[in-house]
């Protein structure tokens, strides 16, 4: 299977050159040319790895990574020109799991790319099957590969939409408040509209649901919030 990185970085003739260059070795890249595109890819699409620059557009130092971090593991790499040894420690503590200094060697970073990419695989697919499956009624969720199944079909979902997923499907028959659900989901800065969970539970119930206009398996408790059934 063709793996997936999402490259960032505000110097579009860099990041092109180095989008190129992974993709001759069979890498499916996507660049992004500011934080907030960069953020909104990581948050709507799979990525097996990231790799951003310390400094983006529109971002404090570092914010990329940290944000990343409130909703996924995906592994980071972060390339950057500030090379002090207090500069790396800090892309540590934001997450990162690799830091490369600039002016880079890119075949380096390819080994670099390898190891995280092999260390990473190694630490999920090292786990118990009963840690890494949900099997809820129907459904079924596979937390490495972040698919999920009904009925042995497939089901494309979106970042948020699987994170909401597996939060009701990890505890069947557990009610959960809207504000709770907000909170696991979207984290405690979030700003928008409630509505926002109601169109996320919509869609989810358009993709699962025999008949979604009568819900089986994500039910809502009226005047509560929502829970998932496996009767």
């Amino acid at each position: 299977m063709t793996q997936k990185i999402l490259a960032a970085d505000d110097n579009s003739l860099l990041i092109n050159r180095l989008k190129s260059s992974l993709e001759q070795d069979g890498y499916e890249v996507t660049v992004a040319a500011s934080g907030a595109e960069a953020l909104e890819l990581a948050q709507k699409n799979w990525y097996d790895l990231v790799i951003t620059d310390a400094v983006l557009k529109g971002m404090a130092d570092f914010e990329l990574c940290e944000r990343i971090r409130e909703f996924s593991d995906v592994p980071v790499i972060i390339l950057s020109e500030r090379n002090k040894p207090m500069d790396k420690i800090m892309g540590f503590d934001y997450g990162a799991d690799d830091y490369v200094s600039k002016p880079y060697n890119t075949r380096e970073l390819k080994i670099r790319i390898r190891k995280v990419l092999k260390r990473y695989r190694k630490d999920y697919g090292n786990r118990p099957e009963s840690d890494r499956i949900i099997v809820a009624g129907r459904l079924t969720l596979d937390k490495d590969s972040r698919t999920a199944m009904v009925d042995h079909r497939k089901i494309d979902l979106t970042v948020k939409e699987y994170q909401l997923l597996k939060e009701l499907a990890s505890r069947p028959g557990k009610i959960f408040t809207r504000n709770t659900l907000i909170f696991k989901i979207w984290g405690t800065e979030f700003s928008g509209d409630e509505k926002t969970l109601d169109v996320h539970i919509r869609r989810l119930r358009n993709k699962i649901e025999t008949d979604p206009s009568h819900p089986q398996m994500i039910r809502t408790k009226w005047g509560v919030g929502y829970y998932f059934s496996t009767k």
